[in-house]
C-alpha cells in the first residue's frame, strides 16, 4: 500500500465513477482500476461494488474511507508546515528541455499540473542546448524525461507530441520585407539567409526545406532568441527559424509567416525511456501530459517527412 493508491481510492470514493475519478487524477481508467484492484488484494476485502451509475463503497470501504480521509488530511497538513525542509522530502522529477519551451509552455504546464493534482514536486530542471543532448542525458540516466524535438532511431525512447510550432522568417524592422503579411520562400533568393547550426536538431529539416527551393543559408545560431538577436543587429539578413521567440525582443523584430507552410512545421514532444522502471510520480506526470495533449497525437506537421533523414 502506498500514498498514491490511497489518493486514487479517495478520488474514486468521492466521485463514485471510474471515468470521472481518472479524469480528476489525470490518469487512464485502466491505471486507476489496476491500482484499486491491487489495494483490495492487499487489504483482503472489496472496497467498491458496481452500480448502474458507477460504483459505491462497500461497508468495509466506507469504514476504510473514514480513516483514510483523516490520514490524507494530516499528510497534506504535515507537508505544508514543514517549511524550508519540505523540498528534502518531496518527490523529484528530473526534466530536460530545449529553449523554445522554457519561457511559456513548460512553466504553464508545471503550474497546471501542481494545481490539478495538489502534489508537491521538486521539479529538477535541466536546460539542454539541443534535442540530441536530451537523448544523451536520458540514456545516461541524468534526466527522467525531456521536452524536445522528435528523437529518431531510439527504440528505448517514447515520444509524445505536446506543442506545435510554425516556421517563419524574422527580419529587422528596417528590412525590405518588414511590412509583409506573409512571405513565399520563392521571394528569399536575393537575401542573405541565416538559420540553425548543424548541432541543432532543427538544422536538418530547415536545411532540406530551403534546399528544395534552391536556397542556401549561413549557420548562425542554435536557438531562436539568438537568431532574433542576429536579425536585430543586422538589417540585411533574413533568419529562417521557428516562431518561438518570447519576451521583449519580439517587439523589436518582424516575425513573418511563410506562405508554403500554413500549418505546423515542427512539433515539440515529451520524451521518456520505456526500458526502465520509473517512479510512481514520474509515471503520474507522464500520464497527465499524455492526457492533456491527446488532441495532438494525429496532427500532421511538415517536418515529419524528414524524420528518416536524421
Amino acid at each position: 500500500m502506498n500514498l498514491q493508491q490511497l489518493r486514487y481510492f479517495s478520488a474514486l470514493a468521492e466521485t463514485g465513477h471510474f471515468g470521472h475519478a481518472a479524469k480528476k487524477l489525470f490518469i487512464t481508467q485502466p491505471a486507476l482500476s489496476n491500482s484499486i484492484s491491487k489495494l483490495e488484494n492487499e487489504l483482503g476485502f472489496s472496497l467498491f461494488e458496481r452500480t448502474k451509475e458507477g460504483v459505491r463503497l462497500t461497508p468495509f470501504g466506507a469504514e476504510f474511507n473514514k480513516h483514510i480521509a483523516i490520514a490524507l488530511r494530516e499528510i497534506d497538513e504535515a507537508t505544508h508546515i514543514m517549511g524550508p525542509d519540505a523540498i528534502k522530502y518531496s518527490p523529484t522529477i528530473r526534466i530536460g528541455m530545449v529553449a523554445s519551451v522554457q519561457n511559456d509552455f513548460l512553466p504553464r504546464l508545471l503550474t497546471e499540473y501542481t494545481k490539478a493534482t495538489q502534489k508537491i514536486i521538486d521539479f529538477d530542471m535541466h536546460e539542454e542546448r539541443t534535442t540530441f543532448q536530451c537523448s544523451r542525458d536520458m540514456n545516461d540516466d541524468l534526466i527522467d524525461l525531456a521536452f524536445c524535438g522528435f528523437i529518431p532511431r531510439e527504440e528505448s525512447l517514447c515520444w509524445v507530441p505536446v506543442c506545435a510550432q510554425n516556421a517563419c522568417i524574422a527580419v529587422n524592422a528596417d528590412h525590405p520585407l518588414a511590412g509583409h503579411k506573409s512571405v513565399s520562400l520563392k521571394e528569399l533568393g536575393s537575401y542573405p539567409l541565416i538559420s540553425y547550426r548543424d548541432n541543432s536538431y532543427i538544422h536538418y529539416s530547415i536545411g532540406r526545406l530551403l534546399q528544395e527551393y534552391g536556397l542556401s543559408f549561413t549557420q548562425a545560431f542554435n536557438i531562436e532568441i539568438n537568431g532574433a538577436a542576429r536579425v536585430l543587429a543586422d538589417a540585411r539578413v533574413v533568419a529562417v527559424m521557428l516562431d518561438a521567440v518570447e519576451g521583449s525582443i519580439r517587439d523589436h523584430i518582424c516575425i513573418i509567416p511563410i506562405k508554403e507552410l500554413p500549418g505546423p512545421f515542427h512539433m515539440v514532444g515529451m520524451t521518456y525511456r520505456n526500458d526502465i522502471q520509473h517512479s510512481a510520480d514520474v509515471v503520474s506526470f507522464i500520464d497527465y501530459v499524455k492526457e492533456r495533449h491527446a488532441d495532438l497525437r494525429d496532427v500532421p506537421f511538415y517536418e515529419e517527412r524528414y524524420h528518416n533523414l536524421y
